[in-house]
């Protein structure tokens, strides 16, 4: 999941909300999660042999009330 923001002007709300990332699998895959998102769930997937699994990009606008559970490989 990979979203743009130009950065022209700021924007206080999410870019992104109410995202679910449910019951996925996938060889070397990964999730990125980062700056104007809010509201999301991870849960019930299986990322085989992933080299990053999950990550979570903190910068200027830091993600949300983020949630996961019954992972593998994140």
């Amino acid at each position: 999941m990979r979203g743009a923001h130009n950065g022209s002007s700021p924007y206080p709300g999410a870019m992104a909300a109410a995202i679910v990332l449910r019951n996925n699998s996938g060889d070397n895959s990964e999730f990125t999660i980062g700056n104007a998102v809010s509201d999301t769930i991870v849960e019930g997937n299986a990322l085989i042999d992933s080299d990053e699994g999950l990550q979570m990009i903190n910068t200027s606008t830091n993600p949300t009330r983020v949630y996961q559970s019954h992972n593998r490989g994140l």
